[in-house]
């Protein structure tokens, strides 16, 4: 996880809204920070690194009993990203510290077993002959076998 601190102008710095100032700043994380965030202050996560590709942070940390604020002052300034919470996670501290962990799923030994069921399911529910190039993502999120593999993890 990669983690950038700062005032709420980092954010609209992240957001693209102060002309997509680059990520400088970012560090590698392995556990969140033991510190609060100071008012109007917020930590910006990704769970990649910032610098190698332009994304939004996943997650974005206010300080406690903060959130309302936040939320408000993005829709003044970043009038672009409503509501924001399409397009990132917003937490206080408190709820992020309950929610947080960098386990990966994995579905170990039985991962290509499911992804072949997806697909399969995907290819026998077609109407009629399908190439495997035309599968889409939101095809093979919207079967039974997809929802039964994400349970396993």
């Amino acid at each position: 996880m990669w983690i950038r601190r700062g005032s709420r102008r980092v954010l609209l710095d992240a957001l693209g809204a102060n002309g997509g100032a680059s990520q400088s700043g970012t560090k590698e994380i392995q556990a969140l920070p033991q510190d609060e965030p100071q008012r109007d202050e917020v930590f910006l996560i990704w769970e990649f690194d910032p610098g190698s590709q332009r994304t939004l942070p996943g997650l974005v940390i206010v300080p406690n009993g903060e959130l309302k604020d936040l939320l408000a002052w993005v829709s003044t300034f970043a009038p672009g990203f409503l509501p924001l919470t399409a397009f990132t996670r917003v937490l206080d501290l408190r709820a992020a510290r309950t929610f947080w962990k960098l386990a990966h799923p994995m579905l170990g030994e039985s991962e290509s077993c499911c992804a072949g069921l997806i697909l399969g399911e995907v290819i026998s529910q077609a109407p009629e002959r399908i190439e495997p190039t035309s599968l889409s993502p939101l095809g093979c999120a919207s079967t039974l076998s997809y929802c039964m593999a994400s349970a396993l993890f």
